[in-house]
């Protein structure tokens, strides 16, 4: 997950030094909607980690981030763990809880203003990929 995480930042980065206007260029993430893994009776979502990590490297480099999932609304995360200092300094930033909570349906997004995304390993599993 570290290495995804850290390819991730470093394409973003990269490619933000060749973006003359990164400075509020847009970055979707792909979270799941999937609260049980299956008929299993096991819960799941989005690892905080892989969303909480990128996002604070992102949005300190001046992106917006949208996160978008198949049902919109408030995505389910799983691998909560706060004693990561990311992960609580995200999870208590207002305008994370309100992305997170109110996910976007894929079909209102608008690729046209993205300059890239992120779709989170956990995800491709909760849709059948994988």
């Amino acid at each position: 997950m570290k290495s995804f995480i850290k390819i991730l930042m470093l394409g973003v980065l990269l490619f933000s030094q060749y973006n003359s206007h990164a400075q509020k260029a847009k970055i979707l993430f792909v979270v799941t909607s999937h609260q049980q893994l299956g008929n299993t009776g096991k819960e799941t979502g989005y690892y905080l980690s892989e969303v909480a990590h990128p996002w604070e490297v992102l949005t300190n480099a001046g992106y917006e981030i949208d996160i978008v999932s198949p049902k919109a609304g408030q995505a389910p995360v799983d691998g909560f763990d706060l004693e990561d200092k990311v992960n609580k300094a995200v999870w208590e930033d207002p305008a994370f809880q309100q992305k997170i909570q109110h996910t976007l349906k894929p079909e209102a997004v608008k690729c046209g203003g993205l300059c890239g995304h992120s779709l989170c390993r956990r995800t491709w599993y909760n849709v059948g990929f994988s």
